[in-house]
């Protein structure tokens, strides 16, 4: 009887795994998300990683850049530090945000900039709606979604919007009176001691819809600067789906290392030792 409760429990837990494993995820940025606002384009062309922001003072900013992309939940003084001390080493941070927590990564760092948190239009120049709007990054251009624009007046700009764009506060969708009109800057470079922090006014341009349209592309690659991209998976708002797959994907990497499978080879042996002891004890004791 306990052998068939056994192999319930068994099924029931492969059936979980299973499940767990081709639910399909939809959140935002999610790495493992295929959907038009998944980042799971960006990380399999780029071999991107997931970083815990908190341990970003153990990167080596000769090899990689850390990427903060639409954060949705707040910044503990551990995950402020540890950017700092990465910066301080000469590292790159891009953070690509518009109507998130960014501002408070800023006020953190101690970086007279902030997002407006106003939702940037353009009319005119865009990709098919005004909130798609076109950016100008020297002659090229990018395209953004949905995004917002940077307070920045001492930081130099590496993109801004076209001068047909305005600033929708008030979101219906016309250009009123008291609406300010572009350009605006959409990304600028902020030196932070040997280190840079290039902040980016839109969270968007690195999902899957968007990665492929105008110089977009390029433009990632010039934030990479030929770097291996670790992007901060710890301020997402995860479903608990995601959660569900992240744990078991852990589970399964350590299942997999060398010290793991080293432990499991010595044990097993002794395992089975025990069994045919324990198995040679009963046959005498029938004798």
């Amino acid at each position: 009887m306990r052998s068939y409760i056994l192999l319930l429990l068994l099924l029931i837990a492969l059936t979980l795994i299973a499940v767990t494993l081709v639910y399909p995820i939809r959140d935002d940025f999610s790495p493992l998300n295929p959907y038009w606002n998944g980042l799971e384009k960006f990380f399999d062309e780029k071999n991107a990683s997931c970083l815990n922001l908190a341990a970003a003072d153990t990167v080596d900013p000769s090899k990689n850049v850390i990427l903060i992309i639409g954060p949705s939940t707040s910044f503990t003084s551990r995950d402020i530090q540890s950017l700092r001390i990465f910066l301080l080493r000469g590292g790159r941070v891009v953070l690509a945000d518009d109507f998130g927590t960014g501002n408070e990564l800023l006020t953190g760092l101690k970086v007279p900039l902030n997002l407006t948190g106003y939702l940037l239009s353009d009319p005119l120049i865009n990709i098919g709606s005004p909130y798609l709007p076109i950016a100008y990054w020297g002659k090229r251009r990018i395209a953004l979604n949905y995004a917002t624009t940077l307070n920045s007046s001492k930081f130099r700009v590496i993109a801004q919007s076209s001068f047909f764009s305005y600033l929708d506060i008030n979101q219906n969708g016309k250009h009123d009176e008291n609406e300010p009109t572009g350009p605006f800057p959409v990304a600028v470079l902020v030196p932070y001691g040997p280190g840079e922090l290039l902040v980016i006014s839109d969270s968007s341009i690195l999902i899957n819809s968007m990665e492929s349209r105008e110089s977009n592309r390029d433009f990632t690659d010039f934030l990479l600067s030929g770097k291996t991209p670790l992007v901060d998976c710890s301020h997402f708002n995860m479903s608990k789906a995601s959660m569900a797959r992240n744990s078991l994907q852990e589970t399964l990497y350590f299942l997999q290392s060398p010290e793991v499978k080293y432990s499991t080879a010595l044990t097993i042996p002794w395992i089975v030792a025990l069994l045919l002891i324990r198995n040679l004890k009963k046959m005498r004791g029938h004798r």
